[in-house]
């Protein structure tokens, strides 16, 4: 592996954060309820190649494995579970890792699921 690998991976890291966190705060809560699940996706599938690459290079096939569930609860946490409020945009983590939140902590709206590519997640 490349001695430059770790900084470029804070880089891209860096990079993310900052892009996602400008282009998420300028939206309205609605139009927040709609990119920040497709930008979460994005990110994933971004820094993915960082933890995958290496293990796939090196033959470690066990790690691969163990990734391959943290990213799927990863996905399913984020998509399936976290909510985004309609009326303030404040994003509402779930009460358990099986249900998710029905009102909004902060401002007590009801909440509803998010609509990914068409269809309610």
């Amino acid at each position: 592996m490349s001695e430059s690998f770790p900084s470029v991976y804070f880089a891209v890291w860096i990079a993310l954060v900052i892009g996602s966190w400008l282009f998420l705060r300028r939206l309205d809560p609605k139009a927040l309820k709609v990119w920040q699940p497709r930008i979460g996706l994005i990110n994933l599938a971004v820094i993915a190649p960082f933890f995958f690459g290496p293990m796939l290079l090196t033959g470690n096939w066990l790690f691969v494995a163990v990734l391959i569930v943290f990213f799927a609860f990863l996905i399913y946490f984020g998509l399936l579970k976290t909510r985004v409020c309609e009326s303030c945009g404040s994003a509402t983590q779930p009460q358990n890792l099986f249900t998710a939140a029905e009102f909004c902590s902060k401002c007590g709206a009801k909440l509803t699921p998010t609509r990914l590519i068409g269809r309610e997640v």
